[in-house]
């Protein structure tokens, strides 16, 4: 049957979803689950990243509403959610990673990455762990280590495949992962993770753990690895 695009909804569906089409073209041969993965991601880049600054919202939620009124933090910024931004590079390095070589969109996509890890870098806590918002970081104090292993996880895919310059982000992917490191418990388990949400407005804590994070974490360091 032929596909066709859904109206995309929330912005964790690129890592989700994206990295599957691309995987599927490759195991059945068939483009249309290709141009399915690079439609959807630029259907999502449009609706949800910001023009200016770069950064996605999460969803519908934190798009200004047809009478006008827009959510936003208190310090007057946007409401970019912090694992938001993790599922928007992660889903895109996963579209990356199976899209073939000689694809005439690739440098298109490639160029969006390079964009979004220079508009995550710019707003990095000195610490290494982005906070739940990206934008008012302020009302956020604690870091957050779902969506930074996910960010890091996307700079350093982007530093091993050649598309981010090592000299830009080398540096903070690497103060990333040794900020992770130093909240994972003896066990292993990952604490300050924000549990299930939409937005930044989910506490969590230092005992707070989902395998999501653990996975993300898992992900970053492989890629850690393979630097050079």
């Amino acid at each position: 049957s032929e596909m066709c695009i859904r109206d995309s909804n929330y912005i964790d569906q690129v890592f989700v979803s994206a990295g599957t089409w691309t995987r599927m073209a490759a195991i059945t041969g068939d483009a249309r689950y290709l141009d399915y993965a690079k439609t959807f991601w630029k259907q999502q880049r449009d609706k949800f990243r910001d023009a200016q600054e770069g950064l996605f919202v999460r969803d519908d939620t934190w798009l200004p509403q047809p009478d006008g009124f827009q959510l936003l933090e208190r310090n007057g910024r946007k409401v970019y959610w912090g694992r938001g931004g993790g599922w928007a590079i992660g889903g895109l390095c996963r579209l990356l990673d199976a899209l073939p070589a000689q694809d005439p969109e690739r440098p298109a996509f490639e160029a969006d990455l390079r964009a979004l890890a220079a508009a995550l870098v710019a707003v990095q806590p000195p610490d290494g762990l982005w906070r739940a918002s990206l934008g008012d970081p302020e009302s956020y104090p604690l870091g957050e280590t779902s969506g930074s292993a996910l960010i890091a996880y996307g700079l350093l895919w982007g530093i091993n495949r050649g598309v981010l310059d090592p000299a830009q982000f080398r540096e903070p992917a690497e103060r990333t992962l040794r900020a992770l490191l130093a909240v994972q418990e003896p066990n292993g388990k990952l604490g300050y993770v924000q549990p299930g949400a939409e937005s930044p407005r989910v506490a969590f804590y230092r005992a707070s753990n989902v395998e999501y994070a653990t996975g993300a974490l898992l992900l970053a360091g492989s890629e850690w690895l393979k630097l050079p």
